[in-house]
């Protein structure tokens, strides 16, 4: 079972990567697909006593990627970072924002419009002062009106009963 896990993961990557294509269409450059892509890198980072190896934190970062067909040639016609969300009235950007307060670590997902401020709310100040552990997102899969997470977090915080630990997408 754990050599499987990670064919399981890595097939879920996949499918989360067809949803997330787009088929974008203009007159002027026929036809294109918007291609969001995510990369989770490891950080090597001390982890507290109720943690194990396997919950070690990563940095994701993501990316969109513009893919237009001309003729018979595929060509990479734009790349942004962050995610490209079309919408009926523009594009929206998206992404994580990640935070850290003493030792809380917590990411925020947020989306505006192009152009537009991004909006984060930031660390609860009890988790910062009291909390030793993390809350983390990466986005499995984003649209116009939809969007999948996935959510980790462990932690202890002083006072509290036990320690804990989750994944929305522990597939055991």
């Amino acid at each position: 079972m754990t050599y499987l896990l990670p064919v399981y993961r890595r097939l879920l990557l996949i499918l989360g990567l067809l949803f997330c294509l787009s088929v974008v269409e203009s007159n002027a450059q026929g036809q294109g697909v918007l291609l969001g892509l995510r990369v989770s890198e490891p950080l090597t980072r001390p982890l507290p006593y109720y943690t194990t190896a396997a919950d070690s934190l990563s940095r994701t970062t993501y990316r969109t990627l513009l893919l237009t067909k001309t003729d018979s040639s595929i060509a990479l016609a734009g790349d942004v970072p962050e995610l490209l969300i079309p919408r009926g009235n523009g594009f929206w950007r998206g992404g994580t924002k990640r935070s850290v307060y003493n030792s809380w670590v917590e990411d925020f997902i947020w989306s505006a419009p192009e152009g537009m401020p991004r909006n984060f709310a930031g660390i609860q100040s009890f988790n910062g002062e009291y909390c030793e552990g993390h809350r983390v997102y990466d986005i499995q899969f984003i649209s116009a009106r939809h969007i999948a997470y996935e959510q980790r977090s462990s932690g202890y915080c002083e006072g509290a009963t036990h320690p804990w630990f989750f994944n929305t997408c522990d597939p055991t």
